[in-house]
C-alpha cells in the first residue's frame, strides 16, 4: 500500500537504480538495493539463498548446452553474487558492453 500513495518516492528510488544500472556500478547497485526499505529484511533469502541455489543449476544447463542466463541486476554483485560463486567454481565471467 505504501508504495502506491507514495510514488513520488519510489519513483526516485526507481530512477536512481536505473541510472545506476545504466553506469554498470554493480557495487553501487547492490547497495541501493540493499537499503531499499522493501527489500532490508530479505536480501539474505532473496538474493543470497537463490543465488547459491542457482549456480548449480546453471552449471548443469550450461554441461549441455550453449544459454543465455538473465538474471536481475541484484543477483550479480557481492560475495553471494552469482558472478562471485560462478568465478569460485572456475568460470570466467565478464560483462557484455
Amino acid at each position: 500500500m505504501d508504495q502506491v500513495q507514495n510514488t513520488n518516492s519510489n519513483d526516485s528510488e526507481y530512477y536512481q537504480l536505473v541510472a545506476t544500472y545504466k553506469q554498470q556500478d554493480l557495487p553501487k547497485l547492490y547497495s541501493q538495493i540493499a537499503t531499499s526499505k522493501d527489500m532490508a529484511d530479505e536480501m539474505g533469502p532473496f538474493l543470497s539463498d537463490r543465488n547459491k541455489k542457482w549456480v548449480s543449476r546453471i552449471e548443469d544447463k550450461m554441461s549441455k548446452s550453449t544459454v543465455f542466463f538473465a538474471v536481475g541486476a541484484g543477483h550479480l554483485w557481492g560475495d553471494a553474487g552469482v558472478i562471485a560463486l560462478l568465478r569460485k567454481e572456475g568460470y570466467t565471467v565478464e560483462p557484455v558492453r
